[in-house]
């Protein structure tokens, strides 16, 4: 495989990367924070039981996505420092 390939293939993966992160965490913000939002936040948050597990669910991808974009950004960064 071509190098420029890599690098492309990498960088096409690490920008849907960075896309993923950054929709899912205002999509859960938006399930979840009608349902915890004060007066009476205890009694919404029961009614809002479900919409609020989506919502944390949600961001629990976001945070896979995360860690995931510096691993997919580490081969590249690791041959750039040693040529």
């Amino acid at each position: 495989m071509d190098m420029q390939q890599d690098f492309r293939k990498h960088a096409i993966v690490a920008g849907i990367l960075f896309i993923i992160a950054t929709v899912f965490l205002f999509v859960g913000e938006a399930f979840y924070k009608p349902g915890l939002t004060p007066p009476d936040v205890l009694a919404k948050a029961a009614g809002a039981k479900s919409q609020i597990i989506l919502g944390i669910l949600i961001e629990f991808s976001c945070v896979l996505a995360i860690p995931l974009i510096a691993i997919v950004l580490y081969p590249l960064l690791r041959k750039e420092t040693s040529a």
